[in-house]
């Protein structure tokens, strides 16, 4: 059996049986402590075992076909009044074998009743090959032309194993658009780490590159550039996917990224993993805002609790530093997104893809 599937049942199972016991323990307190019948309470709590199932089925079809734009905004005397307003969309986790799964109309609980006794397409959501949600991936990048960006950042995993999961999606992809254009970095599944063909990983991260210029965008491999308006720039820096953790591929060059940074300007990097930001960023360079992605929020969210929390300590949204770590009085941020795909489990629970909108504003005082 698939290992999503297989994972998706002992979820469902693991989650009927918690709220079993949970309905038999506050039964028996309500029998013995308030002197209810206990059968009444245990019927109406049988109710809830209902939740995990509507909670799988929405999250596996309106969850991964919806989206939410998060707004924030970056205050810092480092930014040049000339940048007061940038507007930078932020985009990650695209995981293309995730489009290439349901298809848009699926966004009905009927539909997976009919059909998954002919494994239909919720097993083919999971174990799908072809690009069926097309639909869902163009109102994505309707929804970030729609925001009339200054930049587009990519932050990494753009597909889950090959550079072929590109394959029909390039029209749709090449119509984002940006003023100072679309910048890409790469994530740990980019190197094709997860597939069989890892043995040639350097020969498919070549193809991966090539196909994404070809879309228009450009790639940061341990470099950076400076955006100019007028007499102002910023900078922006992009590495290769580095991690604290031994089991991701680690390839970045911090150091080669930010040499041709001005440390005086405002500067960004790209960097996929959020760890890499305590870990190198803050102590060894002056970046101002890191833009990352990769935990997905672990794909669940309970009234803003994700549990990815527990393996990671800026695990989505916006960080700002220690005053230990301003540089000339000014805080220094990590953005998180939360991605746009799905890895192992396709789904999202009460966790929408996410685009997020970041608007730089030029403060004058110092920003508390």
């Amino acid at each position: 059996m698939n290992i999503g599937l297989t994972l998706i049942l002992y979820i469902l199972v693991a989650a009927e049986l918690f709220i079993l016991l949970l309905d038999m323990t506050v039964s028996l307190i309500a029998r013995f402590c308030f002197h209810k019948k206990f059968t009444t309470w245990f019927k109406y709590g049988l109710l809830a075992l209902v939740l995990p199932v509507l909670a799988i089925c929405s999250g596996a079809t309106h969850g991964i076909n919806s989206y939410r734009i998060k707004k924030v905004s970056i205050p810092s005397r480092a930014i040049p009044q000339s940048f007061d307003g940038y507007r930078i969309v932020q985009i990650s986790d695209m995981h293309l074998h995730s489009f290439r799964t349901a298809g848009t109309e699926d966004t009905g609980l009927i539909r997976i009743s009919k059909e998954i006794k002919s494994r239909g397409r919720f097993v083919d959501m999971v174990q799908g090959s072809e690009p069926k949600r097309t639909k869902a991936l163009e109102k994505i990048v309707a929804a970030v032309d729609s925001l009339h960006p200054d930049m587009i950042a990519v932050t990494g995993d753009l597909v889950t194993f090959l550079p072929s999961e590109i394959d029909g999606f390039e029209s749709i992809l090449s119509e984002l658009h940006a003023q100072d254009g679309v910048w890409s970095v790469l994530g740990n599944h980019d190197f094709s780490t997860y597939s069989q063909y890892a043995n040639s990983s350097d020969s498919l991260v070549g193809q991966l590159c090539l196909r994404q210029s070809q879309l228009g965008w450009t790639i940061l491999r341990n470099e950076g550039i400076n955006i100019v308006r007028g007499t102002d720039s910023i900078g922006l820096a992009g590495v290769d996917n580095i991690s604290v953790n031994p089991r991701f591929v680690s390839k970045g060059v911090l150091s080669d990224a930010v040499r041709n940074l001005n440390a005086e300007c405002f500067n960004i990097l790209l960097s996929h993993d959020p760890s890499h930001w305590e870990a190198e960023v803050l102590p060894k360079t002056s970046i101002d805002l890191m833009l990352a992605g990769h935990t997905h929020g672990m794909q669940l969210g309970i009234f803003g609790f994700t549990p990815s929390r527990f393996l990671y300590k800026q695990d989505h949204g916006l960080y700002k530093s220690d005053k230990e770590f301003e540089y000339n009085g000014n805080p220094r941020y990590l953005y998180v997104n939360t991605g746009l795909g799905q890895t192992l489990l396709p789904m999202r629970i009460g966790l929408r893809p996410e685009i997020t909108l970041i608007t730089l504003k030029s403060c004058p005082e110092r920003s508390e």
